[in-house]
């Protein structure tokens, strides 16, 4: 059976996952970083205590919680990227609002199911706004990366 480009510039985006994913995560990490060295804000340990709460076990500081809280995040750098590609026919606007969106609601929901967190209704508005920032530069992260391979990919 002859592959047509088609097929070749899908599986070429498939393969990229697992990269977009972890240039997606890197942009938030970065986006993270710039935000606290502005604002003097503590790293938050959210990722890290979703894993330690999922599995039941704590989490040695060090190497192995700052590795498991990078692993953590990626898990929605990858949710953020399916997201990108699942909406690359919706103009950039809309798309980011509606994947940064979709990340704030996982995350507030899966910190209320695992008692982690306080309803999104609750949180200090500082804390909604920086929120926000973070999802919003890792769904811009996304969905360029997401366009970047297929338009890559088809040429």
């Amino acid at each position: 059976m002859q592959r047509t480009n088609g097929d070749i510039a899908v599986n070429i985006h498939r393969r990229s996952f697992i990269v977009r994913s972890a240039a997606a995560s890197t942009a938030m990490t970065v986006s993270q970083h710039l935000e606290m060295a502005v604002t003097r804000r503590a790293p938050s340990d959210f990722p890290v205590r979703v894993v330690e709460q999922l599995v039941g076990r704590r989490v040695p500081a060090g190497v192995a919680r700052t590795t498991i809280g990078h692993l953590s995040q990626a898990s929605l750098a990858a949710m953020a990227v399916m997201l990108a590609d699942q909406t690359r026919h919706t103009s950039a606007a809309p798309a980011v609002v509606l994947i940064s969106t979709s990340l704030v609601v996982a995350d507030a929901v899966l910190g209320r199911i695992l008692g982690l967190a306080d309803a999104p209704w609750n949180w200090p508005p500082r804390d909604v706004s920086i929120e926000l920032l973070h999802k919003t530069s890792l769904a811009v992260a996304a969905r360029a990366l997401s366009r970047a391979t297929r338009e890559i990919a088809q040429s």
